[in-house]
């Protein structure tokens, strides 16, 4: 994460930057012309309260989505991302809002299932690489409270399938074979031989509308179906290609005999109960990799394929097909007024038109992982896995940046100019970010772990350190400093305040240098023994009041003071890890640290620390770093891991929040 940090007139502005995944960036300058006062006297006036605003998801949203259901009588809708995570929308996907989860740091959830005769009783089940949070989990209240289904635990549960005329009806299907419940899932009771691998696992399961004795299983093994409740099996399988892995099976609502089969070789049709099946060759696309087929309940023509080239539509029972979505699709629902929902690896979509158009309904949904947040004027940066995006104002849209695989961005004293770093790479543009060029760095060929740009904008300075050693670029040519403070080691941070030091620092060490490099200081620890074994350094803000420097590490926050030589530790609540600092772009001395799932405040420099109230936050939430925006000042945002970017509106006045614990002091050990 990166913070510009308080400007001085006639100088440079301070930076800072924040640790995330080994990648460490600074940014001076500007993106674009900060936006007025305004804003912040509208946030002043909002947050004159003794409480501080419930913090709030602010993207950016979209990513993977692996499971969607939508409820056969209202508005709900269940979603699950590709990371584990639940959401759920009471507004046709208009808005989504996060579940608790007690699987979603292990879950791949594979099905949704709405049972009983509301909205409220959902049953999910999940996989995993490892058992760890493996099973069914049911909840009674629309998803606010999850229990595991002991029956199930540390079982790998694939698929769930309730019967259309008695919902209590419910089939799963698993690593371990096939279960039934008759009561809603309050009991279940085993309906596949357990030595029966051709069974094992069962990834898709159907019932006959018609027969409530007749299950359909769908395995790696090709189809199978009972018509005893499970008494015996047969395997179903002819007119398919061999070996064809079952992704899904779905019955139509309207023709008994009539169900369509999903699998790794295309999509399938039976108009006999399974007898015998028809490949379907109404579209090239439709013979790509199937993962969902469904039969739309407001219309007996009208089928839905999710293929890996797309969503596929047929509007005469399968015979022909079109592409109405480029999108991979892994889940499909149908509401109860025909509205589809589609989720896709890029986010979610629906289209209110039967197919003919899509929208993405994004707004709340994260599928994301995202590794930084970093900020310049008036513009949030994130990094991540979907690649690096920017959102140029605090209600503006996020929007994907090139390079594709940039991991940091950063600007340059020189209006309009940015660089960024791609792996190895570096990239320069003259025009914010439209045009890109790279730039090429003698005797290096590993990745950059940090960044920055100083000086004035007739002559601004790259600094950009990688393993190969720490490089310099003035004038237009490279150097390579033979000789730094921190010889040996991988610098992870590049910083700079507005009198020209220099500070670099590793996980281990730190140094600063005063003379651009030439020379550099060490400061030892006030502590003895935590410059070795396990203490870090994790982030870096100077003081833009009086130049003292401000440290987050693993054993909580140290201080140096300008007019001392040596590193002194304050402690936040319990002294633990502290993952970042940075200071309020308009209030001297508040300075905000990330200290796990609590947010700390201090109004002295950093001495004395009290927490922030962190409603709106998980119980499980942490916090991997903190940022500000100068033409926003009164919201503070931060990075949750697994969940994104989340603000909150800030108090003009921090003496009038209430204190939830005894503030904590400087240490003079």
């Amino acid at each position: 994460m990166i913070e510009p940090e308080q400007q001085s007139s006639n100088e440079f502005p301070l930076v800072k930057v924040t640790p995330t995944r080994g990648l460490f960036i600074v940014m001076l300058g500007v993106l674009l012309t900060s936006a007025s006062g305004a804003d912040y006297a509208k946030s002043a006036d909002a947050a004159k309260t003794t409480t501080l605003e419930k913090w709030t998801p602010a993207g950016p949203f979209g990513g993977g989505a692996d499971a969607i259901a939508a409820s056969p009588r209202s508005n709900l809708l269940i979603v699950a991302s590709r990371n584990g995570r639940m959401f759920r929308s009471t507004n046709q996907g208009n808005q989504w809002d996060p579940l608790p989860f007690p699987a979603e740091s292990n879950a791949k959830v594979r099905t949704i299932l709405f049972t009983g005769i509301d909205d409220q009783q959902i049953l999910i089940g999940v996989t995993h690489d490892h058992q760890n949070g493996v099973g069914m989990y049911q909840t009674s209240d629309g998803g606010s409270q999850w229990r595991a289904v002991p029956e199930f635990r540390g079982k790998q549960v694939w698929a769930l399938a309730a019967w259309a005329k008695d919902q209590r009806r419910i089939v799963a299907g698993t690593g371990d074979g096939l279960f039934l419940s008759s009561d809603g899932g309050a009991s279940w009771r085993r309906i596949s031989p357990q030595g029966k691998t051709d069974l094992q696992p069962a990834v898709s399961v159907a019932f006959d509308p018609s027969e409530p004795g007749t299950i359909f299983a769908g395995t790696p093994h090709l189809p199978w179906r009972t018509t005893d409740e499970g008494t015996s099996w047969q395997s179903i399988h002819k007119g398919m290609i061999d070996d064809s892995d079952v992704f899904s099976i779905a019955p139509s609502s309207s023709n008994s005999g009539l169900f369509f089969l999903s699998a790794c070789t295309g999509i399938y049709r039976t108009e006999n109960g399974g007898n015998t099946w028809v490949k379907l060759h109404g579209s090239a696309e439709a013979s790509y990799r199937t993962y969902v087929i469904l039969p739309d309940p407001n219309s007996p023509d009208r089928v839905w394929a999710g293929t890996t080239a797309g969503l596929q539509r047929s509007l005469d029972g399968g015979n022909t097909w079109e592409t109405v979505l480029p999108d991979g699709v892994k889940s499909l629902a149908v509401d109860h007024s025909g509205r589809v929902f589609a989720a896709t690896d890029s986010g979610l979509l629906r289209s209110d038109a039967k197919g003919e158009s899509f929208e993405p309904i994004n707004n709340g949904f994260k599928g994301q992982l995202d590794s930084a947040l970093f900020a310049a004027a008036d513009s949030l940066f994130v990094a991540g896995n979907e690649g690096a995006q920017v959102r140029y104002s605090r209600l503006g849209p996020w929007r994907k940046i090139k390079p594709a695989d940039a991991v940091l961005v950063v600007s340059s004293p020189r209006r309009g100019e940015l660089v960024a770093a791609a792996g190895r790479f570096l990239w320069i543009s003259a025009d914010g970010g439209g045009a890109w060029k790279a730039l090429e760095v003698p005797g290096t060929r590993s990745q950059f772990t940090a960044v920055g740009v100083f000086g004035s904008s007739a002559d601004p300075q790259i600094w950009a350190a990688s393993a190969d050693g720490l490089f310099t670029r003035v004038d237009g040519r490279w150097r390579k400093l033979d000789s730094h403070g921190l010889d040996g080691q991988l610098i992870r941070t590049i910083l700079s305040d507005s009198a020209g030091r220099i500070l670099i620092a590793s996980r281990q060490k730190v140094a600063i240098s005063s003379d651009k490099g030439a020379s550099w200081s060490h400061f030892p620890m006030s502590k003895k023994g935590l410059e070795l074994g396990n203490f870090e350094w994790e982030d870096f803000a100077f003081n833009p009041s009086d130049r003292s420097l401000v440290a987050a590490t693993s054993h909580g926050v140290f201080l140096l003071d300008a007019a001392e030589s040596r590193w002194r530790e304050t402690k936040g609540p319990e002294g633990a890890s502290v993952s970042s600092v940075v200071f309020h772009p308009k209030s001297p001395n508040v300075v905000f640290a990330a200290q796990q799932s609590t947010v700390l405040f201090s109004t002295d420099g950093g001495r004395t620390w009290r927490s922030l109230p962190r409603d709106g936050l998980a119980s499980s939430a942490q916090i991997k770093c903190l940022t500000t925006l100068p033409s926003d000042p009164g919201r503070l945002y931060a990075l949750v891991a697994r969940q994104g970017v989340y603000s909150t509106l800030l108090p003009p006045d921090f003496s009038v929040l209430a204190p939830d614990f005894k503030a904590q002091g400087l240490n003079s050990q």
